[in-house]
């Protein structure tokens, strides 16, 4: 699978219009086109600051949320491998995921930083963010600092 696969598709559905709905959250939150590829360039751009290894794995394990398919989207434009895990999967699991697969990145909800990262810090993982279903935690921290324009 190429890095563009899912950004390219959300490119040309968009095309016509970006500034049209795209999504829009139980909770009443609209996100355009627009709104979806800056976000996820923001993230591509904050992933491609860190400097890691081509096709790194991202372990992911937060909620259900835009964010977090915004952050799919930032991980396939940057070429590394997203991986999702259960959002209520145990600590045995989590430890033996982030063993095996030796991620660069792991992003988790803030209610688990503390012993998710302890996991990604002792099997060498080098950076660990939050990302919570409420548009909140340091992956977006982060990210907003970052050009909201990502070339491939």
């Amino acid at each position: 699978m190429n890095p563009e696969n899912l950004w390219a598709a959300q490119q040309r559905a968009y095309a016509d219009d970006l500034t049209a709905l795209a999504l829009e959250t139980d909770a009443g939150l609209r996100y355009s086109g627009q709104d979806l590829d800056r976000g996820s360039a923001m993230m591509a751009n904050l992933l491609r600051s860190l400097d890691l290894p081509e096709r790194s794995c991202v372990v992911v394990r937060v909620a259900k949320s835009i964010e977090a398919r915004i952050l799919i989207e930032a991980t396939e434009r940057t070429g590394h491998v997203f991986f999702p895990l259960d959002n209520e999967g145990s600590n045995t699991e989590m430890a033996q995921v982030v063993a095996s697969a030796q991620p660069a990145v792991v992003v988790c909800s803030a209610a688990h930083f503390g012993w998710v990262s302890k996991i990604a810090f002792k099997s060498g993982t080098q950076h660990v963010f939050t990302l919570n279903d409420d548009r909140t935690g340091s992956l977006l921290a982060r990210a907003v600092h970052h050009s909201d324009q990502h070339p491939l």
